[in-house]
């Protein structure tokens, strides 16, 4: 024991490493039900893995379909080429910013999974833009939102933190030497 550090007890039949701890199933059934709603996101319509680039822009295609309110472009490529979609929802003729800006509405922006692996943000976005073109699509009456679902593409693809290029995405926000 370390002089001036509290002990920490481990509960009998609990690992003594926190990272190696398991909930056990039926605490999750008990303060963690499933809820009540389903988000067809490629990864959560499915039991296991995230959501990989290609299905992200086929399901951004079909969200397109869903809603004439999805104005869908190319923010940019990353060092490998990918392309970072970015989504406007807007109840505007074209989604480009001087009409979203002229329409008055607050514009809410997200943008999610800057790290390659840490990929829950990106799907938890994919959600919120379904539910753009589905059952919150009431809000665009009040609103804008934009919408980049993957900054990081490079990472996510290797499920990797940085960019391809080694540098940390979410700390080049003011220096913004990275095309993502």
């Amino acid at each position: 024991r370390v002089a001036n550090t509290p002990s920490v007890t481990v509960p009998s039949g609990m690992p003594a490493n926190p990272r190696a701890f398991e909930q056990p199933p039926e605490i999750t059934r008990r303060f963690f039900p499933d809820p009540d709603i389903e988000f067809p996101t490629p990864a959560l319509s499915r039991s296991k893995g995230f959501t990989t680039q290609l299905e992200l822009l086929a399901f951004i295609e079909q969200l397109s379909k869903r809603s004439t309110a999805l104005h869908k472009r190319e923010l940019t490529r990353t060092v490998r080429g990918r392309s970072i979609p970015i989504l406007v929802f807007a109840r505007s003729a074209d989604g480009m910013p001087a009409t979203v800006a002229a329409s008055g509405r607050p514009t809410v922006w997200i943008h999610a999974q800057q790290h390659g692996d840490e990929p829950a943000a990106g799907e938890a976005a994919l959600a919120v833009a379904w539910a753009l073109t589905d059952s919150l699509s009431w809000l665009l009456d009040r609103i804008n939102v934009v919408i980049v679902p993957r900054v990081n593409p490079d990472g996510a693809a290797k499920h990797e933190r940085h960019a391809a290029n080694r540098m940390d995405v979410n700390r080049d926000s003011m220096r913004m030497l990275l095309a993502e």
